[in-house]
């Protein structure tokens, strides 16, 4: 195979292990989310694929140019890099050469225009803390799960808007798949529930599986 091009290098040092990228490379960074290699600093934690978050220690850059090819994942936009080896994988982006963000589907991006409009509110809040904000604004509140003591117990908002929109912001008290508590928001479709993304903070994990529509951790788009 031929090299595609030749592009600068940087050798990240993480959790012991060697890891190079060119500089337009997006890495998930606690706090920050996509960030693109070259913005990356000492001290930044990087996803895994178990939830947990390990240190860059150095960051070195070749200033000589090499050649690289392009990796190409079918479907999925993400993956983990790694080997059993190192103990752990960090979670890194297939950005066909699109800095930052790759292009996304246009229902997606539909999905991902209404579920921003919750993030600045919801991220890290507990139903208790957005309850008397949400209702003032015309949501109501229910906890349907209330009858039933041995299931997951959410609290659900929802709203019908002026022009028959129904939203619903489904709130999860943690546990299954993702671990940790987190917003997913709804919108009732032909009498059916259509999720449009989830809100949550660093705890929610296993974020890479779900691809149909957007997840923000800590207020920074994780897929």
């Amino acid at each position: 195979m031929s090299p595609q091009r030749v592009a600068e290098i940087l050798t990240l040092s993480v959790g012991g292990q060697t890891i190079q990228s060119t500089t337009e490379h997006p890495f998930f960074v606690q706090d920050k989310g996509w960030t693109e290699a070259q913005e990356l600093q000492p001290g930044d934690l990087l996803s895994t694929s178990e939830g947990r978050w390990v240190a860059i220690e150095s960051i070195h850059r070749d200033r000589q140019p090499a050649p690289v090819y392009n990796l190409t994942v079918d479907y999925w936009h993400t993956y983990f890099l790694g080997t059993p080896a190192w103990g752990f994988d960090v979670w890194v982006h297939n950005n066909h050469n699109v800095r930052g963000v790759p292009s996304r589907s246009s229902s997606f991006v539909k999905r991902d225009n209404i579920t921003k409009r919750f993030v600045g509110d919801l991220t890290g809040k507990s139903p208790a803390e957005v309850a008397g904000k949400l209702q003032q604004q015309g949501w109501t509140m229910s906890h349907p799960q209330a009858s039933f003591p041995n299931k997951t117990q959410h609290t659900i908002f929802t709203r019908t808007t002026k022009h028959g929109s129904t939203y619903i912001l489904d709130h999860h008290p943690g546990g299954g798949i993702h671990q940790g508590s987190y917003w997913k928001v709804y919108k009732i479709v032909g009498g059916e529930k259509v999720v449009l993304g989830r809100i949550a903070d660093s705890s929610f994990v296993n974020f890479g599986r779900i691809m149909d529509s957007p997840v923000y951790i800590n207020g920074g788009i994780a897929n």
